[in-house]
């Protein structure tokens, strides 16, 4: 596998690197049994048994240490209490950690008028303490708005949203009040406290970033890694926030590899290997897993690593330390730049239970909205679908969806060898072809949402415009940036009427089309769309290239040119 730096600077860098806790392989070293069999610990709506027994804290963490890990990240039990006896304990380690919020969150244990859970002032006060304190993390903060009820299922008709209730509002009052939900979270906790919005679906990134919140897409899981990192990469460089990766483990698939659940873990060893790589040469902050359980277990008293826990050891111990990067995420550089307005629908059916943006039970998308799936097509070369931003589309199956979590089949777990050929339920059966893929590649674009500048522009060679809404200053610094050379691909509606129809601007083109999907379009940009061969992001001086010579869509090779 080729991995090769080509650098002229005593200037590098390496993000830090670390493990979520653990949901269901080990009763939790901090909260036991209250953790364990009181309070869920996943988002699939049910307990899970404990399936390697009970470690105690300082073996739990001499063993992350172990593996090379710089910090801990920390789902506590929805208690003050509780909260503040993790962060006692962890502040005596020599380790970075995060607090998280997922435990609250899914057993609803809810802040007044919404269903998201925030971490006690107490414990955070008690946490900032610590110079390895590295912030809180709201877990998929923007599927929990979009989906009000998602782990309240019986609430009757009286959804609680994560940040504004879009009853009554337009679209950019909606906005206008998730920003302001956001600062106010950010006044409570105090202005030093680092607030990380962690995304299962690649939307509302520039809304949180507006509001003060730092950015954590997650890859692997069922996303488009191209789709994720580079809207998650334009917001942070379009706000000046940091940028922090979540390496997930769960997914669609399963296979014949260690499995503590079906679709846990939901991508092979080698996929996840790459994906580490993928995330370490993006240079966000930091990059994690989770959950640690397919790493390890925990037999007669002792840590084993497992293939998965090979790989991470691996990549923090040989990996990492012979790859330092001559660049920071916060370099990115847009030669396309993708303007849409974030008006959050993952789907042209809108998002999950048939709801509309934010979560809407009144607003519904649009074809104006849906313009932005053409738009990921049209910059990818088709290699995006132009119905959607995530893996949840009819086009697409899961395995995992084969094998029901039952007391039958839970009571066969954890499988050391994964599963084999053959099996499923009732008749059904998997071959193995594997849905989820790495490789959707992209050449150096940033998403921007419709408050972007000038700044966010003046490298760009081709921009796109989609959505539903535009502001004056875009159009502004779009137009100034076309006439100095740029081509500009619009939808007509997001133009004032005096630029409606295509044109010279200055040096450059204003290219108009009713649908961004119309073969003619895909030829005008075909000069700027890069090489299909290379995903590319550029860095400042740097540039990214990742390929696939073997054509299997997982096995990436990386390489930096110094441009």
């Amino acid at each position: 596998m080729k991995d090769q730096i080509k650098k002229d600077s005593d200037e590098t860098k390496k993000p830090l690197i670390g493990i979520q806790g653990s949901v269901m392989a080990f009763a939790d070293p901090w909260h036991g049994e209250l953790l364990s069999h009181t309070y869920k610990r996943t988002g699939e709506g049910q307990m899970f048994p404990v399936q390697d027994g009970a470690p105690g804290s300082r073996a739990f963490i001499d063993m992350i240490k172990a593996a090379g890990a710089d910090f801990y990240v920390h789902h506590p039990v929805p208690e003050e209490s509780e909260e503040s006896k993790f962060v006692r304990s962890i502040k005596k380690e020599n380790i970075g950690f995060i607090l998280g919020n997922e435990v609250g969150t899914i057993n609803t244990v809810w802040r007044e008028g919404t269903n998201r859970y925030d971490i006690s002032t107490a414990a955070v006060a008690e946490a900032e303490e610590s110079a390895k304190f590295m912030g809180l993390i709201y877990d998929e903060t923007e599927h929990n708005q979009l989906h009000p009820d998602i782990y309240f299922p019986d609430n009757p008709g009286k959804p609680r949203y994560q940040w504004t209730d879009p009853a009554g509002k337009t679209l950019d009052e909606i906005e206008t009040h998730i920003i302001e939900a956001v600062r106010e979270l950010q006044r409570h906790y105090g202005t030093e406290v680092d607030l990380f919005s962690e995304h299962v679906f690649p939307v509302m990134y520039h809304i949180f970033a507006n509001g003060g919140m730092n950015l954590c897409p997650k890859i692997l899981k069922e996303e488009f890694q191209s789709l994720q990192l580079s809207t998650a990469l334009g917001a942070s460089v379009q706000f000046k926030r940091k940028l922090g990766i979540c390496v997930d483990l769960w997914g669609p698939d399963v296979g014949p590899w260690f499995t503590r659940l079906w679709g846990f873990p939901g991508h092979s060893p080698q996929e996840f290997e790459q994906a580490l790589r993928l995330s370490y040469y993006y240079s966000p902050e930091f990059l994690f897993v989770e959950n640690i359980d397919p790493l390890v277990r925990y037999i007669e008293g002792r840590f084993q690593s497992t293939e998965f826990g090979e790989v991470f050891e691996r990549f923090t111990k040989e990996f990492a330390p012979s790859h330092p990067l001559p660049y920071s995420y916060s370099q990115a550089v847009g030669e396309t730049v993708l303007i849409r307005s974030d008006d959050s629908l993952i789907a042209e059916s809108g998002s999950f239970f048939g709801l509309g943006p934010f979560g809407s039970q009144q607003l519904r998308g649009n074809y104006k909205m849906n313009s932005v799936f053409d738009a990921f097509n049209l910059v990818s070369r088709g290699q995006l679908p132009d119905s959607g931003l995530t893996f949840f589309l009819p086009e697409y199956t899961f395995p995992k969806g084969l094998f029901p979590a039952t007391p039958e089949s839970i009571a066969e777990l954890p499988r050391v060898h994964g599963e084999r050929p053959g099996r499923g339920d009732g008749e059904k059966a998997c071959s193995w072809q594997y849905i989820h893929k790495l490789w959707h590649p992209l050449h150096n674009v940033l998403v921007c949402d419709h408050h972007a500048g000038f700044k966010d522009v003046r490298d760009a060679k081709l921009i796109l415009l989609a959505g539903s809404r535009m502001t004056d200053e875009c159009l502004k610094a779009v137009i100034q940036r076309t006439s100095e050379g740029a081509l500009c691909i619009s939808v007509p509606w997001l133009l004032p009427e005096s630029h409606r129809s295509t044109r010279k601007i200055g040096r450059g083109h204003l290219l108009v089309t009713e649908n961004l999907a119309d073969a003619g379009i895909a030829d005008a940009a075909d000069h700027l769309l890069g090489n299909p061969e290379v995903w590319s992001q550029r860095f400042g001086n740097y540039e990214l290239h990742i390929t696939n010579p073997e054509k299997d869509e997982v096995s990436l090779e990386f390489e930096v040119i110094k441009r």
